[in-house]
């Protein structure tokens, strides 16, 4: 594989190990809701100018305690979107601290209504926050290093919003 070719995917392959290795934290409750009921094709495109295929869930993420749906773009590899839960929003805390461990830099503060302790991660391709007694994370995955900040927000609050 060039040289080029591994740097394009770095970054996705880093949010997507970063996501498996969040979903090892601890869990309190034998079910989550479905994510992919948080999004819709409609608002995803709405929110990212992106048109994506149906949603569907992840089955390496999910189980009884963490569930987690995967969007990907019509035509191409990328941006990928995902939505995962988890039971026990409030780890909250210690999933913010391995976000920043994992990208090697503190995550920011961010506003999400209906959420509380939101924070973004990783030129803001990765929020994470609880709503209720979930823990809840939307990612924008695309092989750059571009801020995804804007797309992302409009994403979670989406998500919370259909909660």
């Amino acid at each position: 594989m060039r040289s080029s070719a591994v740097s394009i995917h770095g970054r996705a392959l880093a949010v997507l190990a970063l996501t498996c290795a969040l979903s090892l934290a601890g869990c309190n409750s034998s079910s989550t809701p479905n994510p992919c009921s948080l999004l819709d094709q409609g608002g995803i495109k709405e929110a990212t100018g992106v048109a994506v295929q149906k949603g569907k869930i992840d089955v390496e993420l999910t189980h009884d305690t963490q569930s987690a749906c995967v969007w990907r773009p019509e035509s191409g590899d990328f941006p990928v979107i995902q939505v995962y839960l988890s039971a026990g929003g409030k780890q909250v805390a210690t999933q913010r601290a391995d976000a920043d461990t994992g990208y090697g830099v503190a995550s920011v503060d961010v506003t999400i209504a209906g959420a509380q302790d939101a924070y973004a991660a990783g030129n803001g391709s990765l929020i994470g926050m609880a709503v209720g007694e979930y823990f809840v994370q939307v990612a924008y995955i695309t092989p750059g290093t571009a801020d995804a900040l804007d797309k992302t927000t409009a994403l979670a609050t989406k998500a919370v919003a259909a909660f």
